[in-house]
C-alpha cells in the first residue's frame, strides 16, 4: 500500500516502537500490481512522476536519467539496482520483495540528506529483527527462492534469503531457445543480523549480492553474433534506527 507520503509499506509492523519484524511473507503490496511481476522497480514505474520508457525496470522520474534518482538500501546507495542489463536498461530489480520492509519513493520535494538526487529518490529498508523462527521456499517456471528468519535470544535475530533465476524451461515453452546461446540466469542472496540493545533502538548489519548473465543472438549496427551481458552487484550496510 502507498500512502500520501510515498511510503510503500511491504511488511507492516504491529508495534513500530518495538522495531520487530513479524516475518510476514511478500504480500499484495507488490504482487497485486498487474504486469509488475512482483518487482519493486516495475511497481514504482506506475506511480505519479515516474515514466515507463520501455520494458526495462529503470526509474525515469520527471524526465531525468535513472542515475538522477538514487536508490538507497538501509541508508547505503545501491548504484546498480537492476539485473539483466540490455541496451535499454536492466529488466528487473535486484531487490527481493520477500526481504523488504518498506520503501519510500519521492518524485520531488525530498530531503537534502539524499545528496545530489536531482529527479527523485528511492529509500528502501530491509526486514528487521525477527520475533519468531520462520522458513519459506518456492519455485516456478523460471527459478526458485528460499528464506529463513531466526531469533537469537531476546534482543537479537538474523534472516537470510536467496533467489535463483534460470530461464531454460520458459524459453523452451515459448519455442525461443534458439534465440539464446545460453539461457539467461541470475543468483541473488541477502541477509542481515540485528540487535536491539534497548527499546526503540535497533543496530543492523545487512548485505546483498547478485550476479547475472545473459547471451542472445543479435544483429545491429553492423554486428552479427552473440551479444553477452554480465552484471554483478554487492552491498554492505551498517545502520542504527
Amino acid at each position: 500500500m502507498v500512502d500520501e507520503g510515498g511510503i510503500l509499506d511491504l511488511h507492516p509492523v504491529a508495534d513500530p516502537d518495538a522495531l520487530v519484524d513479524e516475518g510476514i511473507p511478500a504480500d499484495d503490496a507488490l504482487g497485486a500490481d498487474p504486469g509488475a511481476a512482483a518487482d519493486l522497480l516495475q511497481v514504482l514505474q506506475t506511480l505519479p512522476g515516474a515514466t515507463r520508457v520501455s520494458d526495462a525496470g529503470d526509474l525515469y522520474v520527471r524526465g531525468g536519467d535513472p542515475a538522477e534518482s538514487p536508490v538507497r538500501v538501509d541508508g547505503v546507495r545501491l548504484f546498480d539496482p537492476a539485473k539483466f542489463e540490455t541496451l535499454h536498461g536492466g529488466l528487473f530489480g535486484v531487490l527481493d520483495p520477500q526481504v523488504l520492509r518498506r520503501a519510500y519513493f519521492s518524485s520531488g520535494g525530498f530531503s537534502a540528506r539524499y545528496g545530489d538526487a536531482l529527479s527523485g529518490v528511492l529509500d528502501v529498508e530491509t526486514d528487521g529483527r525477527p520475533s519468531a523462527p520462520g522458513f519459506g521456499a518456492g519455485a516456478n517456471l523460471v527459478g526458485g527462492s528460499a528464506s529463513a528468519r531466526v531469533p537469537l535470544g531476546a534482543r537479537s535475530g538474523a534472516w537470510a534469503a536467496a533467489r535463483a533465476t534460470e530461464t531454460s524451461a520458459l524459453l523452451a515453452l515459448h519455442g525461443r531457445s534458439a534465440d539464446y546461446p545460453s539461457a539467461p540466469r541470475a543468483l541473488e542472496a541477502a541477509g542481515a543480523l540485528s540487535h536491539a540493545p534497548r527499546p526503540g533502538l535497533e543496530l543492523r548489519a545487512s548485505g546483498l549480492s547478485e550476479s547475472d548473465r545473459a547471451r542472445a543472438w543479435a544483429r545491429a549496427l553492423g554486428h552479427e553474433g552473440a551479444f553477452e551481458g554480465r552484471g554483478e552487484t554487492r552491498l554492505a550496510a551498517l545502520s542504527a534506527r
